[in-house]
């Protein structure tokens, strides 16, 4: 059952959607103070939360189309906003590699004691690890100083109901920190999150930055900070969104059993005249996609649970495909040709699929001459990729009637049987 304040944010979300700015505004006015709030004590640093805030909010504008009607809108900002601030951290911690020994000192005399921000940022590692309804609940109570009333309304139970969430939430949270050395009472652990309390927002801050957040939206706002920060992490976020899609289908022997047997082809098939690179950057990709499946039949579904050896491997598999994936979609760019790139990307996606569902000649040759004319239309290469990867539901039927059975269940496996994960390149590779 859809809540009060859930409608509410996903009738503005759907009002977005079909154009009306003034909805998405509301949205920025409403959470605009709590994804500031949160940035800025991880960042601590005006300027940079004031960045990482408009960020988010251009990340939720380029989302919204794909967020459900359930989603727990405060739990997505809180995870989101955490995202974009580790990413910010990173950024942050090259340069100051490169920075001066004094400079560095500067900066450790000015930041608060290291153990009370270390149990800060533990607990709110605590409250990422809580469900979404769970973060929405202890975030409306804490965050936002809301009575119990007020969420019962917002999360669609009674006074009493709600207020057994909060308790049962704060157990989770309790439980999180024990396992990880800190012992504290539901009291304790309540006055710390009350320290967490909104403070007042800047009147024009959210004003100003709406301007930001929608020029981004629209793509009329240039190269600002906040635009570089959430055009990165749209990226990243979109290659973690593949892996665990990928993850989350159902398993099928024959692609876990067989994946390996594909990666180890040397494979002398090509598309006739080709391009040596492509040919190269296609088998790289291929090993990503289906090094995907064989992650899927491994872990069926799920996260495997923290600080054990199977997280871990399950962590390394998702590294290698953020980082697999940056390497190769920077070495196809840099190898994209005027005048030849739209035959250049059709080779490379051609040989992606050969290699995952071992095509023979005659079906890569259809492939490629599909692919290519998908890749024609359009002003640019850029913008038949992005078509191409937006409607990948629609390119399922015409691929399929090719191909044998067996490559059809290894399709569903792979790509997913409504194609959520085919062509899946044009959805990760730069804009």
């Amino acid at each position: 059952m859809q809540t009060t304040g859930e409608r509410e944010d996903a009738e503005l979300l759907s009002a977005y959607v079909r154009g009306d700015e003034q909805a998405f505004e509301a949205l920025v006015k409403r959470y605009f103070g709590l994804v500031h709030a949160v940035a800025l004590r991880r960042l601590r640093d005006a300027s940079l939360a004031e960045e990482a805030a408009q960020s988010t909010f251009i990340i939720l504008a380029h989302k919204a189309r794909r967020l459900t009607s359930s989603v727990h809108l405060r739990a997505w900002l809180f995870r989101t906003v955490h995202f974009v601030c580790n990413d910010v951290l990173k950024s942050q911690r090259r340069r100051q590699e490169h920075e001066e020994p004094l400079e560095f000192d500067l900066t450790k005399l000015s930041a608060p004691h290291g153990d009370d921000a270390q149990a800060r940022e533990l607990v709110e590692q605590a409250l990422l690890s809580l469900s979404a309804i769970e973060q929405e609940c202890l975030v409306a109570r804490f965050y936002e100083g809301r009575g119990f009333k007020e969420m019962g309304d917002i999360l669609g139970l009674s006074e009493d109901g709600a207020q057994k969430k909060v308790s049962r939430s704060l157990q989770k949270l309790r439980l999180y920190l024990s396992k990880r050395g800190i012992k504290l009472s539901d009291v304790a652990l309540s006055g710390c999150l009350w320290t967490y309390r909104l403070g007042p927002v800047p009147a024009d801050l959210a004003h100003s930055s709406l301007h930001i957040i929608l020029g981004a939206a629209h793509g009329t706002a240039g190269s600002g900070a906040a635009v570089v920060v959430a055009g990165r992490c749209l990226r990243l976020l979109t290659r973690r969104e593949w892996f665990m899609a990928a993850a989350r289908l159902a398993p099928l022997p024959v692609v876990a059993a067989g994946a390996w047997l594909f990666l180890s082809r040397s494979s002398a098939r090509g598309l006739g005249p080709n391009d040596p690179q492509m040919e190269a950057l296609g088998k790289a990709w291929s090993v990503v996609v289906l090094r995907a499946a064989v992650a899927k039949q491994t872990y069926q579904g799920r996260v495997p649970a923290a600080n054990t050896p199977e997280f871990q491997a399950y962590m390394n598999e998702m590294q290698f495909a953020v980082n697999e994936t940056a390497r190769i979609t920077a070495r196809v760019d840099a190898a994209l040709k005027p005048g030849e790139d739209r035959q250049q990307m059709a080779e490379f996606l051609t040989v992606e699929m050969r290699e995952t569902l071992g095509l023979d000649r005659a079906q890569q040759s259809r492939l490629f001459n599909y692919v290519l004319e998908g890749l024609s239309k359009g002003a640019t290469l850029k913008q038949a990729m992005k078509t191409m990867g937006q409607n990948t539901s629609a390119e399922v039927s015409p691929i399929k009637a090719f191909l044998s059975g067996k490559q059809r269940q290894v399709f569903d496996r792979v790509y997913g049987a409504d194609g959520l994960c085919l062509f899946q390149y044009c959805k990760v590779s730069p804009a």
